[in-house]
């Protein structure tokens, strides 16, 4: 698959979420359905979905990443203010990370909270020239009048499965891409800044670019590469409301079960997808301990660092 189209895939995923996933406790409240019960490492967010705590895990070396500090989710704008009270009194917040394009930013701003630091690091290289420009372009359009199947929240995501947006590897133009490799390591910058509280990640639905953080965050404090891909497909579990109403809505407009089979992949995650960037990682750099520190760009203190700061 042409580079241009990889980027057209993890492009539309992610932007996606902001109408589809992103929106779905609006839509499921709506409709009576309660959200998605969070086990221990929920944050308890009403209005935040995908959100979760990625610390409690033991790495290679017999430590423990810290729980309460690390924080990962989807797009916070819905936020209450019970979660914004929680974020604050109980977690300390001191610092959100957006890793959302400048339109998905701007269909759905993060609140403003107190002493809280915000930083934005756009993934995506929105100045590159391909046809996913046009892609997301698209998908920010009012739905088209006259067709009234565009009023079903799978409408998007099953066009955009018609038009080809689903790869396993939909997360290789991040290995290939300078600039989003720049970002991760910006990225890793901020989680070196000395803090008293909790940092925050976020995207969209909280599952590709905050998922992919979450990977090379584990990775980089030593926990192995089956705890990281579990931690990774618990989306599929704090999302199982939201991944069975699209799914079903889906079934409404298609009967294709190739498409049909694919919608959850999109709304949710997939083992196959993380497992195509660890291969793509281990092809191009031989390992994610070599990815870490030639492409990203972490040096042996920066590693040494984090696990001082994340470790216990």
């Amino acid at each position: 698959m042409k580079f241009d189209n990889l980027m057209k895939t993890i492009f539309i995923v992610p932007v996606l979420g902001l109408i589809l996933v992103g929106g779905m406790t609006t839509a499921l409240a709506e409709k009576g359905a309660a959200l998605p019960a969070m086990d221990s490492a929920g944050l308890g967010l009403a209005g935040v979905e995908n959100a979760w705590d990625i610390g409690g895990y033991i790495t290679m070396d017999g430590h423990h990443v810290k729980r309460g500090v690390l924080l990962r989710s989807g797009k916070l704008d819905k936020a209450t203010e019970k979660d914004k009270k929680q974020l604050l009194e109980v977690y300390h917040l001191q610092e959100i990370i957006d890793l959302r394009t400048t339109a998905e930013r701007s269909q759905a701003m993060d609140p403003v909270l107190p002493d809280v630091n915000a930083v934005w690091l756009k993934i995506l290289n929105e100045n590159v020239e391909s046809s996913s420009n046009n892609m997301i372009a698209n998908i920010f359009q009012k739905p088209a009048t006259g067709i009234p199947e565009s009023t079903n929240p799978a409408y998007g995501i099953v066009q955009a499965i018609k038009a080809g947006a689903y790869s396993p590897a939909m997360y290789t133009p991040i290995v290939n891409s300078d600039y989003s490799r720049k970002q991760y390591h910006a990225f890793f910058m901020e989680l070196l800044k000395s803090r008293d509280g909790a940092l925050l990640w976020h995207c969209t639905g909280g599952k590709d670019r905050t998922g992919v953080a979450a990977v090379l965050t584990l990775a980089a404090l030593g926990v192995d590469k089956e705890t990281i891909i579990k931690d990774y497909l618990l989306t599929n579990d704090f999302s199982a409301r939201t991944i069975a109403y699209i799914s079903a809505e889906a079934a409404k407009l298609t009967q294709d079960q190739a498409i049909l089979r694919t919608v959850p992949k999109l709304v949710g995650v997939d083992r196959e997808i993380i497992d195509s960037f660890y291969d793509a990682i281990e092809k191009q750099y031989g390992s994610m301990d070599e990815f870490l520190k030639n492409g990203i760009g972490l040096t042996k203190q920066d590693i040494t660092q984090l696990r001082a700061m994340y470790l216990e």
